[in-house]
């Protein structure tokens, strides 16, 4: 039985009990489904969107709010992502206003720029938006964005449903660091990126990151660059106090958390952030990008395919995928550790029921917008195409309500096993 009819069935059960103890004659609805904010962008002169570097200039309305609509909001608007934007025919996009302005109430306050995710290859449109809920939970990680679903309207056609979320950068209401000045230890935000090609940090072990803020001179490359080497050094020798003082191990540990709940495919390929506030330590986060996770993804390793598909056994920083591209060397030796394997296991405990909510956060998405998510396959009928890493088992599931019922067990299963792993109960694929 489909999510939306199941629950209808409840509602109506529930009813029919209820109604012969009231004297009230009064009509009850049933069940009430929610409906999207609707944004409407129109280019100037219906220019079409082609390029990742050069912004278009349009309009935004927003409608079907409680308390959000606007109209003719003037935006620039610019493709965005690495394969999302070459591979994919739904496209996402970057948009940057005029001004500073926040919609839909959205974040801690108004910013310019903001994301339309596509989230194509998800075929239950939220993986990413649960990934955010759950990482929104845990205070050590210094920011993660929010998330909405809205339905899009470009140039007065319908491109279906899209996540927006905001813009990974600094700023006092999202990466709240000072990347201003000319002294060295200044505010910085890098991500870790294999395919980085500008204001490119280089580290003897080959990983390569890319320095996402500011900066006004070499030497604050330089000090950015010595840093993040001696972190890695720090790492590989194991020593838990050298660590500690380079490194914030709470958001260490709660990045690494997000990732090994969800098992996401490119932890340590890219999208991976880092930052580090002056006079401060390093810290791990913001999380980002989660489309490639919850078992969505097939691992290039022919014989490591099926393990990182199962919802069992641990992924981020397990030795038996070493060999694996998309592998965080980081994390594969910080777990081979005992005390930071003690302190994984200490932070699952304490945040645990929050895995549980967002499963509850995902079952109450797929009801309230449920139509807007069955629109969106209207527009774009992929149930049975592989847009970039689905598993044979995903492509067999041929409807939202199929996907969502796939994604919820996963993290069930997944919450369960990690929940055993971590009393002891149960036994990863190798010894770490």
């Amino acid at each position: 039985m489909k999510i939306k009819e199941s629950l209808l069935l409840i509602a109506v059960c529930s009813l029919a009990l209820s109604g012969c103890n009231s004297s009230s004659s009064e009509e009850k609805p049933v069940d009430t489904l929610k409906e999207m904010p609707v944004f409407h962008i129109d280019t100037e002169n219906a220019t079409p969107i082609t390029s990742k570097e050069e912004y278009v200039q349009a309009t935004l309305s927003i409608s079907n709010t409680d308390k959000h609509d606007a109209g003719d909001l003037t935006l620039g608007i610019r493709g965005r992502g690495n394969y999302s934007w070459s591979g994919t025919e739904k496209k996402s996009y970057r948009i940057k206003f005029d001004k500073k302005y926040q919609p839909l109430g959205q974040g801690k306050g108004p910013a310019k720029s903001w994301t339309l995710l596509a989230v194509h290859c998800d075929k239950s449109l939220l993986r990413t938006d649960a990934a955010f809920y759950f990482a929104n939970k845990l205070e050590n990680l210094l920011f993660t964005s929010s998330s909405s679903f809205v339905q899009l309207y470009l140039n007065g056609q319908y491109d279906g449903v899209y996540e927006f979320c905001e813009q990974m950068q600094v700023n006092k209401y999202r990466v709240d660091i000072d990347d201003t000045g000319t002294d060295t230890d200044i505010g910085y935000l890098l991500e870790l990126d294999k395919n980085a090609s500008e204001d490119v940090i280089y580290l003897n072990s080959g990983e390569t990151f890319e320095l996402k803020s500011d900066h006004q001179n070499e030497s604050q490359m330089e000090y950015i660059t010595n840093y993040m080497q001696d972190c890695e050094d720090a790492i590989k020798g194991g020593d838990q106090v050298t660590i500690s003082n380079l490194i914030d191990i709470g958001s260490a540990v709660d990045a690494y958390l997000v990732e090994e709940l969800f098992k996401n495919l490119d932890v340590g390929w890219g999208s991976f952030y880092y930052n580090k506030p002056a006079g401060e330590k390093l810290k791990f986060g913001p999380v980002w990008d989660f489309d490639l996770c919850a078992g969505n993804a097939d691992s290039d390793d022919s014989r490591t395919t099926k393990s990182f598909r199962d919802y069992k056994y641990t992924y981020v920083g397990n030795s038996y995928y070493s060999n694996y591209m998309q592998q965080h060397s980081w994390y594969l030796n910080l777990r081979k550790q005992s005390w930071f394997n003690d302190l994984i296991k200490d932070r699952w405990f304490e945040v645990k029921e929050f895995a549980i909510e967002t499963v509850t956060h995902i079952q109450d998405m797929a009801h309230d917008y449920h139509d807007d998510f069955e629109k969106n396959f209207e527009r774009w009928k992929i149930f049975n195409k592989k847009i970039n890493r689905e598993p044979s088992n995903i492509l067999a599931i041929k409807s939202f309500d199929g996907q969502v019922e796939f994604l919820v067990n996963w993290l069930n299963g997944r919450i369960e096993w990690l929940d055993g792993f971590y009393q002891g109960e149960n036994s990863d694929i190798n010894k770490l």
